[in-house]
């Protein structure tokens, strides 16, 4: 009961100071509330006390554009990618067209894709962290269905990765978390605007709301569950404006 909200104020504070990202102080806020949990749950402290990290706020987001590529762009990466037999062309390949996240696309599987009906399943995803296999972000399986310019290059790629058993290549620099600093320089090399692996979800999201999806779809397609955050994405489109 010693330690109040000012306390975990300054913490949060001197994490400024140090460079900390905001980021990193939702970590420690989070990690407080769950000890806290953790003793009343057990009779450690009584239920009376309150995490003190819970009434502590932290700074404010500053808000920035997200950068997206332009269908233009898209398709020229693609094919400079190509045409430089780059590994990491069927993985950007196939992140723009499903939305994937980074650990869904790292743990597809054959057996996930089912070109009769033309979908793909996307049931798990690889956990960076403690290198394991695990379910999707938001613990819910999800269908993405398989356009005739993905499904050709599928087939085309499971001559390459079939006896893998996996959909992508496996890069050691993608397992080690390299893949996002890996995507920025090549886009800089080829001379367009700037993105990480998890910014292809964000151009898969706006070109899907600029192609007239409506936001329900758009959010079913590429496991998005909160409205409040997909939100982001709708103005980025600016099809709420138009």
């Amino acid at each position: 009961d010693q330690i109040t909200p000012l306390s975990v104020q300054m913490i949060f504070s001197d994490m400024g100071k140090q460079g900390l990202s905001r980021g990193r102080m939702k970590t420690v806020k989070g990690a407080m509330n769950v000890v806290f949990d953790w003793g009343v749950l057990n009779r450690v402290i009584p239920p009376s006390i309150m995490s003190p990290a819970r009434g502590a706020k932290l700074p404010k987001k500053e808000s920035k554009t997200q950068p997206i590529l332009s269908r233009v762009e898209i398709h020229f990466l693609l094919k400079k990618a190509r045409e430089l037999n780059h590994e990491y062309y069927p993985v950007w390949a196939v992140a723009f067209e499903t939305g994937c996240r980074s650990g869904e696309l790292w743990a597809l599987r054959w057996d996930d894709v089912d070109f009769e009906r033309r979908f793909i399943s996307i049931t798990k995803s690889f956990n960076s962290r403690f290198k394991v296999i695990k379910s999707t972000k938001t613990g819910e399986p999800r269908k993405v269905p398989i356009s005739p310019g993905l499904g050709a290059f599928l087939k085309e790629l499971k001559l390459k990765t079939a006896t893998t058993g996996y959909v992508l290549p496996r890069l050691i620099s993608w397992r080690r978390g390299e893949a996002a600093a890996i995507l920025r320089e090549f886009c800089k090399l080829i001379g367009i605007t700037e993105i990480p692996l998890h910014g292809t979800r964000a151009c898969f999201a706006v070109h899907c709301l600029e192609a007239g999806n409506d936001y329900a779809t758009t959010m079913k397609l590429g496991g998005w569950h909160e409205v409040k955050s997909f939100q982001h994405y709708v103005r980025l489109a600016g099809v709420d404006v138009k």
